[in-house]
């Protein structure tokens, strides 16, 4: 069975997790923390946990998932904050707005505001982590955007919310594959149809139009010159339109 380990601080719960499987712990398990003291996102950005506010946890995977993976997490975690908001909001007899949406590959955005991201790290070819961080409430004088703008539930119903979504979506990628998803990916990757520049390396750019995904979950850009790129990692900035 599972565990779900909670610790009070941790420099990061990748690091944490990475720990905990090398002494046993089994598929899926999740490991959370109050306080990530050195949190870090992709391409070595710092997450910032505020203590109380902020979701910070990774889950051990024993199975070989392939490319697909970052996409199909991505999708549980759109999910549980959705079904989160959704409940939120209902509590508070508000009509449900929830502009919830991805960018690709797995950033979570609310609006135009990013409110969570994942970091997956393939250890061998039957283990894998999954961190992810995620604003659950906007916390005092925070600048960020959240989830929620005030707590109406704990911390633990997130929890419990993104672990039956994980559980949920891993188990209908082994029985049916990527077909599954791709369609609902695209229909919720905001990434897709704009135009956007590419941070190709740190002193490389194409400039183009987001066509799509291929069967690998990389992006199709079409560049100015009408070339097609496929895009499996770097920095996509979306361009601001003009008239």
């Amino acid at each position: 069975m599972a565990y779900h380990i909670h610790l009070q601080s941790t420099p990061t719960t990748m690091d944490a997790a990475a720990h905990f499987a090398k002494n046993g712990a089994p598929h899926l398990s999740l490991i959370t923390a109050s306080e990530q003291t050195k949190g870090r996102g992709r391409q070595g950005k710092v997450w910032e946990t505020h203590k109380g506010y902020a979701f910070a946890g990774t889950f051990i995977l024993r199975e070989a998932i392939g490319p697909h993976l970052p996409l199909v997490a991505s999708l549980a975690l759109l999910k549980a904050c959705q079904k989160v908001l959704e409940e939120n909001v209902t509590l508070n007899s508000q009509r449900p707005t929830l502009n919830l949406s991805i960018k690709w590959p797995n950033d979570i955005l609310k609006g135009d505001d990013k409110i969570a991201g994942i970091l997956v790290e393939q250890r061998s070819e039957t283990l894998a982590l999954i961190g992810m961080g995620v604003n659950v409430v906007k916390a005092p004088d925070a600048p960020h955007t959240a989830l929620l703008n005030e707590g109406t539930k704990p911390q633990s119903h997130f929890v419990s919310t993104l672990k039956g979504c994980m559980e949920r979506e891993l188990t209908l990628y082994n029985q049916h594959g990527w077909p599954h998803f791709s369609e609902e990916y695209e229909e919720n990757c905001t990434t897709i149809g704009k135009k956007v520049r590419w941070n190709q390396s740190p002193t490389t750019a194409i400039y183009g139009q987001v066509l799509g995904l291929n069967s690998q979950g990389a992006l199709k850009l079409q560049d100015e010159n009408g070339v097609t790129h496929l895009v499996h990692a770097g920095e996509i900035i979306a361009q601001a339109v003009t008239s």
